[in-house]
């Protein structure tokens, strides 16, 4: 049987000699062995070289230290923060009476994270609500001015006939400007009370911690019935995606290359072998400081897409310039038999990429 398996193999290689790559390696020619790729359309199968340079990448990257990787990747090391980070407290002392969120936990802007005891600014809150809402001065002002109106009027018509005396007239004519001025008073006074309700909403705020951003809490240390200090942290909120990283890199380099908000930048995120090792993405510049430091360096502040949500704080090697194969080789854990460089988070299909090199192959090789 085994003989006959050969034989038959040795016969499809004389027939289909297109099969044979410039390299003399052989590609997996059935269509019943093609599966889908991510984008849909066929995955090629890796060559046997292409398979062997992926065992062995593997292997050079496995056991290997983040300084050691780092070393072989180049640029700047560094640490990574979030992007945006809230240490959130009281501006005045309370007791605390509920807290709504734990540690961990993801929470959206608006989001109520502790509430103090506002038992009171509450009942004050409402009655000045009430009061806000008593537009009864002013419609008894309007009935009075409308009433004056319609005095003075009168007043006019006799005073036209002489059938009316020059002082009551003038003590119409008094009343309706008295009336005009107690309307003016009472729309004053109903703006007033509309104020101190919105003075009162706001006070009655200062009372409840709420999210100011879409976020993950750090730290939540309060607890119900706690009294806390005027300005005592009780909350950390962060977002760390993006990650941030503001690199201390050298004057000349920044200059050199240009760098500016846009400008590309790769990372080696110092990543456990638990979240999927380390690897090479695509990063992006946002910022370049505007001032050199004492040591020749300006502050390049790099953002990185997380959706891995590493952690904030994880070592990061940054560079400037696309490394080389070798350098990622060295520096990131590859993900097949090549290693894709990610750019923004988003990786190339590997079917695109083993197309290309079958695409490159085939038009090098010749039937013999």
């Amino acid at each position: 049987m085994r003989s006959t398996t050969i034989v038959g193999t040795c016969l499809a290689l004389m027939i289909f000699p297109g099969v044979i790559g410039g390299a003399g390696v052989v590609r997996a020619a059935s269509a019943g062995d093609e599966t889908k790729g991510r984008d849909g359309g066929p995955m090629v199968a890796p060559t046997i070289e292409e398979a062997s340079a992926g065992t062995k990448v593997k292997n050079a990257a496995r056991g290997k230290s983040f300084d050691e990787r780092a070393a072989a990747f180049g640029g700047y090391t560094w640490v990574t923060r979030p992007n945006r980070d809230a240490v959130m407290a009281f501006t005045f002392p309370v007791e605390i009476a509920q807290v709504a969120v734990k540690p961990g936990q993801k929470v959206k802007a608006g989001d109520l994270l502790v509430r103090a005891r506002d038992t009171e600014a509450t009942a004050s809150l409402e009655v000045q609500r009430v009061r806000a809402d008593n537009d009864a001065p002013v419609r008894n002002a309007k009935a009075s001015l409308e009433m004056a109106k319609i005095r003075f009027e009168a007043a006019e018509r006799a005073k036209s006939g002489n059938a009316m005396n020059p002082q009551e007239y003038d003590e119409r004519r008094l009343g309706l400007a008295a009336a005009e001025a107690a309307l003016a008073n009472a729309l004053a006074s109903q703006k007033e009370e509309q104020q101190k309700l919105a003075q009162l909403q706001e006070q009655v705020q200062r009372y409840r911690i709420e999210a100011r951003f879409d976020g993950i809490l750090d730290m939540v240390t309060a607890e119900p019935g706690q009294a806390v200090d005027l300005q005592q942290p009780i909350i950390r909120l962060v977002n760390i995606d993006p990650l941030w990283a503001d690199v201390p890199t050298s004057t000349e380099e920044t200059l050199k290359l240009k760098l500016g908000e846009g400008s590309a930048a790769w990372v080696l995120l110092d990543v456990p072998e638990e979240m999927g090792g380390a690897e090479v993405m695509r990063a992006r510049v946002l910022s370049v400081a505007p001032v050199t430091d004492a040591a020749g360096s300006r502050r390049v502040r790099v953002e990185i897409d997380n959706p891995k949500q590493i952690p904030a704080g994880t070592r990061v090697q940054v560079r400037f310039t696309q490394p080389s194969e070798s350098e990622m080789m060295g520096g990131a854990k590859p993900t097949g038999a090549n290693v894709p460089v990610k750019e923004t988070g988003v990786e190339k299909p590997v079917s695109e990429q083993r197309e290309s090199a079958a695409a490159t192959t085939g038009a090098g090789a010749s039937p013999r």
